[in-house]
């Protein structure tokens, strides 16, 4: 079928205290940045949101279906792990899928295009930043005793 770009928009905020989903960032909702980015790249022949279930589904259609009005639209999971799978069984006939996490708005195009790229030619793409937080290791009591290299060390997940 082609290259699927499969948007998971479908955490609680939990720390952010707000759906960050529809909060605006620039004039548009958080989510509509990443449509941009996947629409702008031409990688992807389709694009599936996945939601929070327990989420009134017209707003995020009104988000999707006003830049993306093809786009498909489906109920994720309470984890990211069953949202992930939702979206690949709205994507299952899709040579190339790309799961993106609608909460990462700043993606470029270019990001997409190059991962869907070396995802043809390798069978697989994963893209990553190097860590920037720093690291320290620390005793029973919480002391902090020495900060680790960043080096070969994966990015934080929130």
């Amino acid at each position: 079928m082609g290259a699927v770009c499969a948007i998971l928009a479908a955490g609680s905020s939990t720390r952010a205290g707000t759906d960050k989903v529809d909060a605006d960032l620039g004039g548009q909702p958080v989510l509509a940045w990443s449509l941009a980015a996947a629409l702008a790249s031409g990688a992807f022949d389709r694009i599936v949101v996945v939601m929070r279930p327990d989420r009134p589904r017209a707003v995020i259609e009104s988000i999707v279906r006003s830049r993306a009005p093809s786009a498909s639209v489906v109920a994720g999971g309470e984890t990211r792990t069953h949202s992930t799978w939702a979206a690949l069984a709205a994507a299952q006939d899709a040579d190339v899928i790309a799961v993106h996490d609608a909460a990462r708005p700043f993606a470029p195009p270019s990001l997409f295009t190059r991962c869907v790229d070396i995802a043809r030619a390798e069978g697989t793409a994963v893209a990553g930043l190097p860590l920037a937080d720093t690291v320290r290791r620390a005793d029973e009591a919480g002391v902090a005793t020495e900060e680790l290299p960043r080096e070969g060390l994966p990015p934080r997940d929130p």
